[in-house]
């Protein structure tokens, strides 16, 4: 019988990082996904980036 499989857990594995979720601001419902030091950044992440729904750079914040 073989054991459980185990999920890998990167190097932003951990209590200081991790993946970060960042939803459109524009309501189109895209996401994009990205890596952040929680250490230095306690805060929710914004960021200005290209939304392909819409065609144009909108704001994306982080989802927890």
């Amino acid at each position: 019988m073989r054991p459980a499989a185990t999920r890998f857990t990167g190097p932003a594995s951990g209590p200081s990082g991790g993946c970060s979720e960042l939803r459109s601001t524009a309501g189109t419902g895209y996401t994009s996904v990205t890596r952040k030091n929680r250490r230095n950044d306690p805060d929710r992440l914004v960021l200005r980036k290209h939304d392909p729904v819409l065609g144009r750079h909108t704001e994306f914040c982080e989802e927890r």
